[in-house]
């Protein structure tokens, strides 16, 4: 079914794109890929977005708050650029060197909003969450992404939302209101 990554990869904070996580009802039983000694537990499930399914049960110690909340920003990245996707935003190519230079704030005078996300958000967030830094402790993307696309015809009211909720997340719920 392709190469599989190590159980290490699977319990990574950040999984690469093409991974999603979803949870699993326990019945009991052993599923595909699930072992008989961890059924007691509720397996978590992956899709590498095959037809294959992959199950295993995280370790049985505390979770740290921090990497639940990155976890939870790492799932909501995703979720925006699956939406960037759906709605036609997403870039095969990526913008010159000079154009991910800008000094401006969102890149506006080289970028559109959706590039900005694409080259320039998201690959820090990703970056910062895979090397365990520290994440901003502001953040107000969602008004932006809203002023941007009023008038567009383009629904982007999901990708809106998913800006929102890592405004929250990062502003510890002190986000904009968008």
């Amino acid at each position: 079914m392709g190469i599989e990554p190590t159980l290490e990869a699977w319990e990574a904070p950040v999984l690469p794109l093409n991974y999603t996580r979803g949870a699993t009802q326990d019945s009991g039983s052993p599923q595909r890929g699930q072992s008989a000694a961890n059924t007691g537990r509720n397996p978590v499930t992956w899709s590498c977005g095959g037809a294959c399914r992959h199950a295993f049960s995280p370790p049985n110690h505390n979770r740290n708050r921090a990497l639940s909340r990155n976890t939870e920003i790492a799932e909501i990245l995703i979720d925006i650029e699956a939406q960037l996707r759906q709605l036609g935003q997403w870039d095969k190519v990526p913008p010159s060197t000079e154009a991910l230079a800008s000094e401006q704030p969102f890149c506006v005078d080289t970028l559109t909003l959706p590039q900005w996300l694409q080259f320039v958000f998201l690959p820090t967030l990703y970056q910062m969450l895979e090397a365990g830094e520290s994440l901003p402790e502001r953040c107000g993307i969602a008004p932006m992404a809203e002023e941007y696309f009023r008038g567009t015809g383009v629904a982007a009211t999901e990708l809106v939302g998913a800006l929102g909720r890592i405004d929250e997340l990062l502003t510890g719920g002190d986000a904009p209101a968008a």
